[in-house]
């Protein structure tokens, strides 16, 4: 994070941008400058919202999260599970 603070502000003295880049990200900063990240002043959080219900990959993303959630908690249950087996047996 304190990378992009300190570097990317800053494109006309960076080192590793070509003459061209360098114009391109100033030319960039210039015109977003003082404009609001907000393109419609319809869209609500609720709005929001209703995109995010519309929208397939959020609920495959939420399955991908799920499923690590799943794996990673049966990895710490597992050994735990096995060891009452294993004292509750005798084995």
């Amino acid at each position: 994070m304190s990378l992009t603070v300190n570097i990317f502000p800053k494109p006309h003295n960076t080192t590793w941008l070509s003459a061209e880049d360098r114009r391109l990200a100033q030319a960039r900063l210039s015109e977003d400058a003082g404009e609001a990240d907000k393109d419609n002043p319809e869209d609500s959080p609720l709005e929001g919202l209703k995109m995010a219900i519309k929208d397939p990959l959020v609920f495959l993303f939420a399955l991908q999260t799920v499923s690590q959630l799943l794996g990673l908690s049966f990895v710490q249950y597992f050994p735990t599970y096995v060891d009452q087996i294993v004292r509750s047996t005798g084995l």
